[in-house]
C-alpha cells in the first residue's frame, strides 16, 4: 500500500494529479475530485485521515485550522489528538472509535476541542474505512459551534419559556385559588344574607332587582327566580312618604314604606337604602334591607288608641265618682247641714222637732255618710288587701259581688297561698275585679268559679263562668289586644306581663275563662308589703 502520509498540509488523495500523466478518463476523475476539494475548502470542512497501523493522523491545513493549530504543524498521533479534546469528551470519543474498529461501521461524533487558546469550539468528526484501504480511515471536520450556539441558545429559550410557562401557571393557579377563596366568601356572605330575617335585595342602573335573599321571598311571597329581572316598585306597589327622586339622589335614605305582599296584604316596613356609584359618582345600583314593622305599627295604632280609651275613662269614672258622691255623701252632708243649723238657731219654735231628735238624726246621717265613704274606698282599694293579704280580700270581694249581682259564686283557694309582694296581690285583685265586673255585665250566667291555686314556681288565678260565650270575632279581638273593644282586658294584660306573666282568655258557648299565670314572687318583708303599693296602685285608680 502507498504511503498516505508524506507530512503533507493534506493527505494525498486529494492532491490534484498531473495533467501530462493522465489519460482522459483519469483526468475527468482528478476534476472531479478537484472540485471536490475546492468545495470542501468552500464549505469549510477541514479533512483528515487515520493510518490504524502506524496510529498517526494526518490533517489538511482546514482541519488543522479547526483543531486551532498552525498550517505548519505536523501530523499527530491518536493519543495526542485525544489531548485536544475536552476532558469531558474523551471518554465518548474512544467509545466511538473503538467501535467503528471492532464493527467496521462509520464513525461520527461531536465534541469539544481545546484550542491553544484555551478557548472551546464543537466539531463533528465523521469518517469510514476508505475503499480497499481496511486499515486507514478517512473522514471529514466540520466546525458546529455555531450549532451549539444555537441549541444552547435554544435550550436556554426552552428554559426560559419553561420557566414563564411555569411561572404563568403558578400565577393561575395562585389566582384560580384566590378566585376561588373569594368565591366561597361570597357564597358565605350570601348565605349568611339569608339567614337575615330582613328582606335584602339589590337594584340595577335599570332600577330591575338584581339579587333578591331568603329574608325577602319569606316576607313578601316571590321567590328569587321571579323577582331577579323585575321592578320593585311595580313587583311591591311601593307607597313613599316622600318624592321617590328625593329618595333615589340621596347616599343614604331610611323611612317607612308601604308594601304589598304576593297575596295582596299591605305591610308597613322600615327601609333603608345605600346608593351605588361608580367612580364618577354616578348611581349604578341600590342596596335596599326593609324590615317588617306592621306589628309594631298595629301595637303602636293600638297604644295610642288606648291611650285615648284610658284618659276617657278616667274622665267617665272621675264623673261617676262625683256623682256618687253628690247622690249619696252629699245628700247625707246636706241632711246633716241643714239639722246643724236649727240646732245653731236659739229661736225655732217649739213646734218643731226637739233638739235630741235633731241630734239623734245627725248621728243617723253621718253613720250612713260613713258607710257610704267606706264602701266606696273598699271598691277603689280593699284595705284588707294590704293588711290580710290577697285571700281575705279575694273572699270578702266575692261575697260583696254575690249580694250586689245575685250571681253564685263558688271559691276554690289554696290553703298554701303566702303572702305575696304587694304589686302582684294587687294585679291578681285587679284582674278579679274586672272578670268578675265582665261576668256581671256581659255574661248572662248563672254562677262563676274563682280559683286561686299555687305551686313551686307560679301562681294562677282562673274565673270560669257559666255564660252564654264571647262571639269568635270579638274574641280574636281581644285576644289581638284592640285598644277599640276590652279595654279592660287589656289593662289586666298589662298588668301580668309587666310582672313576667301571662294572661289568657278561652270562650265558647259553654262560657269564657280568663286565667292568669305569674311567677311566685314572695314578699321580703311586712315593710315591703305596707310601701310597695306605689306607681302601680295610684295608676290603677
Amino acid at each position: 500500500m502507498p504511503n498516505q502520509f508524506p507530512g503533507t498540509a493534506r493527505p494525498d488523495f486529494l492532491e490534484p494529479l498531473q495533467e501530462t500523466t493522465l489519460n482522459p478518463e483519469e483526468k475527468v476523475l482528478a476534476e472531479s475530485q478537484q472540485r471536490r476539494l475546492l468545495a470542501l475548502e468552500a464549505a469549510g470542512v477541514g479533512t483528515w485521515s487515520w493510518d490504524l497501523t502506524t496510529n498517526e493522523i494526518a490533517w489538511d491545513s482546514r482541519c488543522k485550522a479547526l483543531f486551532g493549530l498552525p498550517e505548519a504543524s505536523s501530523d499527530i498521533t491518536f493519543q495526542d489528538f485525544l489531548l485536544h479534546l475536552h476532558p469531558h469528551d474523551r471518554k465518548l470519543t474512544e467509545d466511538a472509535i473503538q467501535h467503528i474498529s471492532d464493527e467496521k461501521r462509520d464513525y461520527d461524533v461531536i465534541h469539544r476541542v481545546i484550542w491553544p487558546d484555551e478557548s472551546i469550539h464543537w466539531l463533528r468528526c465523521k469518517g469510514q474505512f476508505g475503499k480497499g484501504l481496511p486499515t486507514q480511515v478517512i473522514g471529514l471536520a466540520i466546525e458546529v459551534t455555531w450549532l451549539k450556539h444555537r441549541e444552547e441558545e435554544h435550550f436556554l429559550i426552552e428554559d426560559r419559556l419553561r420557566r414563564a410557562q411555569e411561572e404563568l401557571e403558578q400565577r393561575v393557579h395562585e389566582r384560580t385559588a384566590e378566585l376561588e377563596q373569594r368565591t366561597a366568601e361570597v357564597i358565605q356572605q350570601a348565605r349568611l344574607l339569608d339567614l337575615a330575617n330582613d328582606a335584602i335585595f339589590v337594584r340595577g342602573a335599570d332600577d330591575r332587582i338584581a339579587y333578591w335573599n331568603e329574608g325577602a321571598e319569606r316576607l313578601y311571597g316571590w321567590t328569587r327566580e321571579e323577582a331577579i329581572g323585575q321592578s320593585p316598585h311595580d313587583l311591591l306597589g311601593t307607597e313613599f312618604p316622600v318624592p321617590v327622586l328625593e329618595v333615589l339622589n340621596s347616599d343614604r335614605w331610611e323611612g317607612e314604606l308601604k308594601h304589598r305582599r304576593r297575596d295582596g296584604t299591605k305591610i308597613t316596613v322600615a327601609s333603608r337604602w345605600t346608593t351605588l356609584r361608580d367612580t364618577e359618582r354616578k348611581p349604578v345600583g341600590w342596596l335596599e334591607i326593609n324590615t317588617d314593622i306592621s306589628a309594631r305599627k298595629k301595637a303602636e295604632e293600638a297604644a295610642t288608641r288606648l291611650t285615648s280609651r284610658i284618659l276617657s275613662l278616667q274622665d267617665t269614672e272621675r264623673r261617676k265618682i262625683a256623682r256618687e258622691l253628690h247622690d249619696s255623701l252629699g245628700q247625707y252632708l246636706t241632711g246633716l247641714k241643714i239639722n246643724l243649723d236649727l240646732l245653731s238657731n236659739p229661736d225655732h219654735s217649739q213646734g218643731q222637732r226637739s233638739m235630741a231628735e235633731c241630734l239623734a238624726e245627725c248621728l243617723e246621717l253621718v253613720e250612713q255618710g260613713l258607710t257610704e265613704t267606706r264602701t266606696l274606698s273598699y271598691l277603689m282599694h280593699p284595705p284588707l288587701l294590704d293588711e290580710a293579704g290577697l285571700t281575705s280580700a279575694v273572699q270578702w270581694y266575692v261575697e260583696g259581688f254575690v249580694k250586689r249581682s245575685g250571681v253564685g259564686a263558688h271559691l276554690n283557694l289554696s290553703p298554701k297561698l303566702p303572702r305575696l309582694r304587694s304589686n302582684m296581690e294587687l294585679a291578681l285583685f285587679r284582674v278579679l275585679q274586672e272578670s268578675l265586673t265582665n261576668v256581671h255585665r256581659h255574661s248572662a250566667c248563672s254562677t262563676v268559679e274563682v280559683t286561686i291555686e299555687v305551686d313551686a314556681k307560679e301562681v294562677t288565678l282562673k274565673v270560669k263562668d257559666n255564660g252564654t260565650g264571647i262571639p269568635q270575632s270579638r274574641l280574636r279581638s281581644l285576644r289581638e289586644s284592640s285598644a277599640e273593644v276590652g279595654i279592660g282586658l287589656v289593662g289586666m294584660r298589662e298588668r301580668v306581663r309587666d310582672l313576667g306573666g301571662h294572661l289568657d282568655l278561652d270562650s265558647d258557648s259553654t262560657g269564657t275563662t280568663v286565667t292568669a299565670v305569674m311567677p311566685l314572687l314572695l314578699a321580703a318583708s311586712e315593710s315591703e308589703r305596707k310601701d310597695g303599693i306605689s306607681s302601680q296602685e295610684v295608676s290603677a285608680a
